[in-house]
């Protein structure tokens, strides 16, 4: 039986597909599966799926109709024999050492997760693909080390790839379906179910920047999930008294909504749509601040938050004061 199970969904793909499938069959660490799931791809994705399918037994082919990244993530997770699980993505690659180091990571330390370090651009160049010096640092799950860890690895706390799971952690959170950044929803669950990490600090990873992904492109609602996954996080760390990193995300929760409500106001359409989406937020701010401690700055901020019209009558005051 396989020991990893790699997951990767596909959706139009085709120009960057063969360089993702290309990176996982040839890693130093073979004892893997991979399970790809064509999401209902219209390009020639399935052409170049099956042409790997047909050489190397270790890949296994699921098609459905479109129905978004996360319930091809979801489908895969349920298809998988493996006691660990990878999530890669069909337009990034792999360093060839990437399973063997993440695996090592995990069964040194006994460990429910191992992350590396990534790369984020266009292109990749043949520097990336070099053998690198394995080195590795462990942590306990708590407050403090997570806030560390969110300052030095972002990918840690935000993000599924880069990353190798146990599967349990997995099963007993998978994504929510029909959502987009799913991933920022279930990523701390997963962190802090794991208990202990490891971290290779090497980037193993390569983010592909793709001009034409949902995150990426021109605003459409669907980018108001961010706000949703964020309000998921808020309260699953309130559940688990992780405060400190709660008031971190409460603030970055405003910055998001202020960012989606200045790119929707320019749309007409959009308006009534605005003072919804504010009077949400605000409430969601309120619920959590009541157990934040809050330095004179961050209170600042949410007050100018919760009460913009209030805060510049006061500067107005104030300048009249004087």
């Amino acid at each position: 039986m396989p020991l990893i199970s790699i997951i990767v969904p596909v959706y139009n793909s085709s120009k960057y597909l063969r360089a993702c499938l290309d990176s996982i069959v040839n890693q130093t660490f073979s004892e893997f599966e991979l399970i790809i799931v064509n999401d209902g791809s219209t390009d020639d994705s399935d052409t170049i799926i099956d042409e790997y399918a047909k050489s190397d037994e270790r890949i296994k082919v699921f098609s459905q109709a479109n129905k978004g990244q996360a319930s091809a993530r979801n489908f895969g997770v349920n298809q998988s024999v493996s006691d660990w699980i990878c999530f890669i993505d069909s337009d990034d690659v792999i360093n060839p050492y990437f399973l063997e180091y993440l695996f090592k990571a995990v069964t040194e330390n006994n460990a429910g997760m191992s992350v590396c370090s990534y790369i984020e651009g266009k292109k990749t160049d043949n520097a990336f693909f070099e053998k690198k010096e394995y080195l590795s640092t462990d942590y306990e799950i708590n407050e403090s080390n997570v806030l560390d860890l969110v300052k030095e690895f972002s990918n840690i706390y935000w993000l599924v790839w880069a990353k190798l799971i146990r599967k349990d952690i997995v099963v007993c959170q998978l994504f929510d379906e029909g959502r987009i950044y799913e991933d920022n929803a279930v990523a701390p669950k997963w962190l802090y179910k794991a208990k202990k990490i490891v971290v290779v600090d090497l980037p193993l990873y390569f983010y592909t920047q793709n001009d034409k992904s949902t995150t990426h492109s021109a605003f459409s609602l669907k980018q108001l999930d961010l706000l949703w996954a964020l309000e998921q996080q808020l309260a699953f760390l309130d559940s688990i008294s992780f405060y400190k990193m709660e008031l971190r995300i409460l603030l970055f929760y405003m910055d998001c909504t202020d960012s989606l409500i200045s790119k929707m106001s320019n749309q007409i359409e959009y308006k009534k749509r605005c003072k919804v989406i504010r009077k949400q937020s605000k409430r969601i701010v309120k619920k959590h601040v009541q157990n934040l401690i809050l330095c004179s700055e961050d209170e600042k901020r949410i007050r100018n938050f919760l009460h913009p019209f209030l805060t510049r009558i006061s500067c107005k005051m104030f300048r009249n004061d004087r």
